[in-house]
C-alpha cells in the first residue's frame, strides 16, 4: 500500500474496523436472539407442564374414565399435546396409552435429573421438558416436549438477512469514510499547495492558521516558524547564527 494515498488507505482502516463491529454486533444479536427463543421456548413447556398438573390436581378424585375424558380434552386443547406424557414414580406411562408419535425419542427414566435436553426426530429439532411433581401425596412425572423449528427458522431468517446487509452498509461506510478522510485531510492539501508556492524569491509568506487549537494550527505555525527562520538566515545570515 505503498503508493495508495492517505485517504484510500483511512477508508480501508475505517472500513475495516466498521465490518469488525458490524460482525461482532450481528454476533451479539444472533446469541441474544437465540437465548430469547430458548428461554421462551422453556417458558411454554413449562406453562404447558403446570396446566396438566392443575389438571390432576383437580381430578384426584375422579373415576378413571373421567379423568382419562380431561387427558383428552386438555391434549386437543393444547398445542402440540401429542407430545406430552404422564409417568408414574417408577417411569410407567399413565398417559396417553398409545402415544403419537410411538418412537418419538423421549428420554428415559434414568436421565430424568435433567430437566431441558435438545432431541431430533424425524429430520426436526425439539425441546423436550420433564418436571416431577406431587398429586395428592403421589409422585409422578410429567414430560412436554416442543418443536424448535420455527427458533430455527427465525434465527436462519436473521443471519441471512444480516449477511445479506453487510455488502450494502460496507459500501455505504466505505463512501461515508471516502468522503469523511477527503474533507478531513483537505487542509492539508491547502497547506501543502501552499508551502509548494514558497521559494527564495517569497520567503516573506506565511501559511494560513485555523486557531483551532488542533493538530493542523500546531503544523502550520511549526512551518511557519521554519519558514521565519529560513528568512532571516537568508536575510541575515549574521543574526541567524
Amino acid at each position: 500500500m505503498k503508493n495508495v494515498s492517505l485517504s484510500v488507505r483511512l477508508t480501508l482502516w475505517f472500513s475495516a474496523i466498521f465490518l469488525a463491529g458490524l460482525v461482532a454486533f450481528g454476533m451479539a444479536m444472533y446469541a441474544d436472539l437465540s437465548l430469547s427463543l430458548s428461554h421462551g421456548r422453556d417458558r411454554t413447556l413449562s406453562r404447558r407442564a403446570a396446566r396438566l398438573e392443575e389438571l390432576l390436581e383437580g381430578a384426584v378424585h375422579d373415576s378413571p374414565e373421567r379423568r382419562e375424558a380431561k387427558y383428552d380434552d386438555f391434549d386437543d386443547a393444547t398445542p402440540e399435546g401429542n407430545l406430552i406424557h404422564l409417568l408414574d414414580a417408577p417411569g410407567r406411562r399413565i398417559y396417553p396409552q398409545h402415544p403419537d408419535p410411538a418412537d418419538f425419542p423421549w428420554p428415559v427414566f434414568s436421565d430424568f435429573r435433567r430437566r431441558y435436553r435438545d432431541s431430533i426426530y424425524d429430520g426436526r429439532h425439539f425441546r423436550v421438558f420433564v418436571e416431577p411433581v406431587e398429586v395428592g401425596g403421589v409422585k409422578y412425572f410429567i414430560l412436554v416436549a416442543g418443536q424448535l423449528e420455527d427458533n430455527r427458522g427465525l434465527l436462519a431468517r436473521f443471519s441471512t438477512g444480516l449477511l445479506a446487509s453487510i455488502p450494502g452498509v460496507l459500501t455505504v461506510s466505505a463512501l461515508a469514510g471516502y468522503f469523511l478522510s477527503r474533507r478531513a485531510l483537505r487542509p492539508i492539501d491547502r497547506l501543502t499547495t501552499a508551502v509548494r508556492s514558497i521559494s527564495i524569491g517569497n520567503l516573506s509568506r506565511r501559511l494560513p492558521i485555523s486557531n483551532n487549537g488542533d493538530e493542523l494550527q500546531r503544523l502550520a505555525e511549526t512551518c511557519n516558524d521554519m519558514l521565519w527562520r529560513r528568512e532571516l538566515r537568508v536575510l541575515d545570515p549574521a543574526r541567524a547564527r
